[in-house]
């Protein structure tokens, strides 16, 4: 999925928005029209009238200004390549971002501090995701006792809770947030009929995210795991293959033969992130 380039002006914004059809509009299929570009720091206004147009929140990564930066980078690529499916899934329902407090905080003065992430909506009060992230261990570079990875763990478990009690999705905000999607009454029914039937599509999701889970809370167990299984690969492209707006994916790797690196698995990809007025960050040197 390439979606930076929307978030560069309303002439793409109003180019999605006037895109027909059943499979653009359930399914999010716009690659034809979003070439990859170099990333960059994001234009916030931009990122919320993209979201406005697909009916979703925009949930940003509050980037730190000072040395936690890093950490969070970590902390988010670890969530975002290992986080449980249920906790993952979550994120279909909101547009993804990047961005540091200063910018934020112009459009949510609500928001105190540094949060984890924050959840915008236009017509509600800004909601942070904010709460103990335990601190992953220090690497131990000459070997991998099990310490770090329990650590990362423990980490990717407080932020799913962040993730599951900033996004409150139960029925009710469930119905709240696809009486949103701009889809037809006639794209509606055919997705209805479609997850009634049992036999959704393979990709069917993330577009639709608030209408498929809603389907699949009331559906046979084979038809929640095919409808997860959707969603979990619509993000995969949208969030794993590409990193959110306003950041990048990095990573590290072992170094045996030094004997000076030994990584954690859960701990090689990071997020590395833009922030206006910045220069870019250097490039790891194991690249992406």
């Amino acid at each position: 999925m390439r979606r930076r380039r929307f978030l560069k002006g309303s002439v793409a914004v109003a180019g999605l928005a006037a895109a027909p059809g059943l499979i653009r509009s359930a399914f999010a299929d716009t690659s034809a029209v979003k070439p990859k570009i170099v990333p960059t720091a994001i234009d916030l206004d931009g990122a919320r009238a993209h979201a406005r147009v697909l009916g979703r929140p925009l949930m940003v990564i509050v980037v730190p200004a000072g040395s936690d930066r890093a950490l969070r980078g970590q902390a988010w690529g670890s969530f975002l390549m290992h986080a449980d499916v249920a906790d993952f899934n979550l994120l279909a329902l909101a547009e993804v971002v990047c961005a540091p407090m200063s910018e934020v905080s112009k459009v949510a003065p609500n928001i105190t501090g540094e949060p984890w992430a924050v959840l915008l909506e236009a017509d509600r009060p800004a909601r942070a995701f904010d709460g103990v992230v335990p601190p992953r261990a220090v690497i131990n570079h000459r070997r991998n006792d099990g310490t770090v990875d329990k650590s990362i763990d423990r980490e990717i478990a407080a932020l799913g809770k962040l993730i599951r009690d900033g996004f409150k999705a139960d029925a009710a905000e469930l119905e709240r947030l696809a009486a949103r999607v701009p889809l037809s009454a006639d794209e509606r029914r055919k997705i209805t009929d479609s997850l009634a039937s049992g036999t959704p599509d393979a990709d069917t999701g993330e577009r639709s995210a608030p209408l498929v889970m809603l389907a699949a809370r009331r559906g046979a167990s084979a038809t929640r795991q095919r409808i997860s299984r959707g969603i979990e690969r619509a993000l995969i492209r949208r969030l794993r293959d590409e990193a959110p707006a306003g950041s990048r994916w990095d990573k590290v790797w072992d170094c045996p033969p030094c004997g000076m690196a030994v990584i954690p698995p859960k701990s090689g990809r990071f997020l590395t992130f833009f922030v206006k007025g910045e220069p870019p960050p250097p490039k790891s040197p194991f690249g992406e």
